[in-house]
This record gives structure tokens, sequence and C-alpha cells, in this order.
């Protein structure tokens, strides 16, 4: 084991979440002692200074709920990124503090490894094409966060100044990127406070991105390989005049149970956070919407409402659709048996491949904790939850 983990798969999401310091050190430089602890020390920096940038933005929501008045732009600017940042946070600290990130990448490895003998050029195709749309889709959505970023460190330089009254004197606030609190007078030292504001937007911006990028592969991980088993079983007579029949089609259901496993250690791993996910999600986008009035939007901040509020259903749409799509093809193997040449089959094969068909009536799927299974429905009931919060702002 070299760099990263050995897996074809993961290689890209790993390499992406690693530049930060979000991937666990404990997979790092695995052969190399002195390296993984360069690293330990890199990724402990960079997590300490994105907690330190998330607490600076609670301690700046706990002043804007201590004022005089309070304003729920305020409120929804600060809520809006101050979720999202603690969450990725959070499960970046539970992935190197737990062994389950560890063990959905080493049953992957194991199973790239362990070559069964059935995977053929077709079947390698089929991995072949979920991999790059895995990799197209994790580009697309990085570079909507990066542009998301670049667009708000732009516009806060162009964006109004604001009056604020304290006692008998007004201070005129210049704005800056993320509402975060600073131990200095920022209008003072403002060039500064940007400046610390660029790298902590850019880090923490990325750090969510690189974070997601991992996630959205560990979802999707078992499409492909449910469809390479649906190419398997549907073609079940093509590779019967190649390998004995009872025992390819043993291979077959031990690749389905290596599936089941896999989702199964992600939920025990990662369930809960889908709980805070589903959460987070509705109420970043009715703080980002609450922000929206037409009286004060300029053409910088029009884009980089676009671009953020893109990016975020983009991120809902990977999480969600990835986690819909297990269930379809997990539903559609059962589909693959029905239509292979199964009445042709010895009576002992047949019996296997009605286990696989009654077991497939029981799809695989994510969990939003104990609460339901994450689909396209989640997505609704989100988009819902959000107009109940827009709806509740806006009558305060």
């Amino acid at each position: 084991m070299g760099l990263y983990p050995a897996s074809r798969y993961f290689k890209n999401p790993i390499m992406w979440s690693s530049i930060l310091g979000a991937f666990p050190w404990q997979m790092i430089f695995q052969e190399n002692a002195k390296l993984q602890q360069v690293y330990r020390w890199y990724s402990n920096f960079m997590l300490t200074w994105y907690f330190g940038m998330v607490t600076t933005e609670y301690i700046q929501l706990y002043h804007i709920l201590n004022a005089n008045v309070i304003q729920m732009d305020e409120v929804c600017e600060n809520v809006c990124m101050s979720l999202v940042f603690t969450c990725t946070g959070l499960r970046v600290w539970v992935m190197r503090r737990t062994n389950g990130l560890s063990e959905i990448i080493q049953t992957v490895v194991d199973a790239e490894r362990e070559a069964d003998g059935l995977d053929d050029e077709k079947t390698r195709q089929y991995e072949d094409i979920h991999v790059k749309h895995m990799e197209k889709v994790s580009f697309i959505y990085a570079a909507f966060v990066f542009m998301s970023v670049t667009n708000g460190c732009l516009a806060t330089l162009y964006a109004d100044t604001k009056s604020v009254i304290i006692g008998n004197s007004t201070i005129v606030e210049k704005p800056l990127i993320i509402s975060t609190w600073f131990p200095f007078d920022k209008n003072e030292h403002y060039w500064v406070a940007y400046g610390l504001q660029v790298f902590d937007g850019y880090m923490a911006a990325l750090t969510v991105a690189c974070t997601d990028i991992l996630m959205f592969n560990m979802i999707s991980y078992p499409i492909g390989q449910l469809t390479k088993l649906q190419h398997l079983v549907r073609n079940m007579a093509v590779y019967k005049t190649h390998f004995e029949a009872f025992p390819t089609f043993t291979k077959i259901v031990q690749r389905h149970k290596h599936i089941i496993k896999y989702v199964e250690l992600f939920n025990q791993s990662m369930g809960t956070f889908a709980i805070f996910e589903f959460v987070q999600s509705s109420v970043q986008i009715a703080s980002v919407l609450v922000q929206t009035s037409p009286d004060d939007l300029t053409l910088m901040s029009f884009c980089f409402i676009v671009l953020f509020f893109t990016s975020m259903l983009t991120r809902l749409f990977m999480y969600y659709y990835s986690a819909n799509e297990v269930i379809i093809q997990s539903i559609n193997l059962g589909d693959s048996v029905w239509e292979s040449s199964w009445y042709h089959q010895p009576h002992q094969l047949k019996q296997a491949m009605l286990m696989v068909l009654v077991r497939a009536q029981k799809p695989v799927s994510y969990k939003i904790g104990g609460f339901g299974i994450m689909s396209m429905q989640s997505i609704v009931a989100i988009l819902k939850a959000t107009y109940t919060y827009i709806s509740v702002i806006l009558r305060n």
C-alpha cells in the first residue's frame, strides 16, 4: 500500500479529501510512519483552524441575537454557513475517531483485490462508465463551490457599506464574506479581516466540497456493482458456457452479500449524520432564500446567490439521488433474474436464483438514522420543511 489505500474506485475521492486534511491520517502513508506523522500534524492543524473558524461564527451569532434589535437577515446569513460547516466538521471528526470509514473502504479494497474470475470486458466497461461519471460529477460540484466562494469574495468588495448606530455615535461597517467574530476592530483592520476571511472561506468551503465528494462516491459505490451483477445474472446462459453454472452463481450471490454488508456498514457509521444533513439542508435553503430581497440585490450578489443556491441543490441532489438509485438498481437485480433464462437452468440453480429474486424485493437502502430511508422523496420533504421555515421567518 502506497500513499492512499489501493482502491481504484476511491482513489480520486480520497485524494480530494486529503488535500485539506479531511481524510483520516490513519489511512495515509501506512507504510511510512514519518510521512504519516507529518500528514497527521497537517490534518490536525487544518481541522483545528476549521473548528476555530466555526467557533467564531457561533460567537458572532451570539452577538447578533443579543443586539437591541435582532436583524433576521444577519441571523440567516450566519446560520446559512455555520450549519453546513458544523455538520461537515463533525463528520470529519467522527471519520477520524472511529473505524467506520476505514472498514467501509477496506471492504472495497478487499473486493477489488480478490478477483473471482467473473469480470470480463463488458462488466469492466460498466464499472468504467460509473467511475468516469462520478469523477465528472465530483469535478462539476467542486467547480460550483469554488466559483461560489470566488464570487462571494469579489461581491464583498463591491457591496455597500452599512451604518450602525451605537449609543450616540454612528459606525460605518464594511461588509465581509462570512459572518464571523474577530478579537479586534474589523473596521479599523478591515483588510486583515478580509484576508483572513478569504482564507477561511476557501478552506471551509473546499473542506465541505471534498468531504461531500467522498460521501457522494461512498453512497454511489453500490450502483456500479449492482449494474455489473444485473449483467451477469441476465446473461447466465452465456456465462454458463464458460463456467460451471452453480459455482458461478454462488460467486454472484457473494458479491450481492458484499454490497448488502457495505450499505449496512455505511448506515452504522454515517446514518446518524443523515439526520443532521436532512435538517441542515432545509434550514440552509430557507436562510438563503430569505436573504434574496429584490430591494438591495446587486448583480454580484445575485450571481453569488445563484451559484451558492445551485451548489446547494447539486449537493442535495447528489446525496439523495444516488441513494435513490441504489434502491432502484437493487430492485432491478430481481428483474434481471426474471429476464434471464432461469427456466433452462438446473433445479439447484433455480432455487438459488429464486432466493436472490426474493431478497431483491427488500431493496438495499441508506437510512436517515432511524427516521426513514434516503430517497428522492427525502428531497420533497426537505423542500416542504424549507417552505415551513420561510413562512415562520417571514411571519415574525
